[in-house]
C-alpha cells in the first residue's frame, strides 16, 4: 500500500441513542494500491473504553480485508461490521471507541478513535 491509512476515514458510522445505545461501525480503509505488492491485506482491531478509562471490549483481528492490489488508490470497507449495544447495566458517561488498522503488507498501522456519550 502506498501510504498508511488515513485516520479521518477509519471510523465510518456511529449511531448512539439514550437508555439503550446501538453503535454500528464499519472501518473504511483508504490508500490501498499495488505499490508494494500484488495483493493487499489488512485487519482492524477494536477497543471500547468505559467512562473510567477501563476497557469494556477488545477484539484483535475482528475485521479483515484482502484482495488483488488495484492500479489506482482505492478504499475498502472491512467486514464484519461491529455492533455494540449498551444498556442500563452499563455506566452512563463518555465512552471512546478505538480502531487500529494494520497493513499486513507494509507493516504500517493507523489508529483512530471516536468519543460518544451514553446516558440512561
Amino acid at each position: 500500500m502506498a501510504r498508511a491509512y488515513n485516520r479521518d476515514h477509519v471510523l465510518q458510522k456511529l449511531v448512539c441513542g439514550t437508555s439503550t445505545a446501538l453503535c454500528i461501525l464499519e472501518a473504511t480503509v483508504e490508500g490501498i494500491t499495488g505499490a508494494h505488492a500484488d495483493r493487499y491485506q489488512f485487519e482492524v482491531d477494536w477497543k471500547l473504553y468505559k467512562p473510567d478509562g477501563s476497557v469494556l471490549f477488545a477484539e484483535d483481528g475482528y475485521a479483515l480485508g484482502s484482495g488483488p492490489a488495484p492500479k489506482d488508490s482505492v478504499f475498502a470497507i472491512a467486514y464484519p461490521t461491529l455492533f455494540i449495544i449498551l444498556d442500563k447495566s452499563d455506566p452512563p458517561g463518555n465512552y471512546r471507541l478505538e480502531a487500529t488498522v494494520q497493513d499486513k503488507v507494509t507493516k504500517t498501522r493507523a489508529v483512530d478513535s471516536v468519543p460518544f456519550e451514553f446516558s440512561h
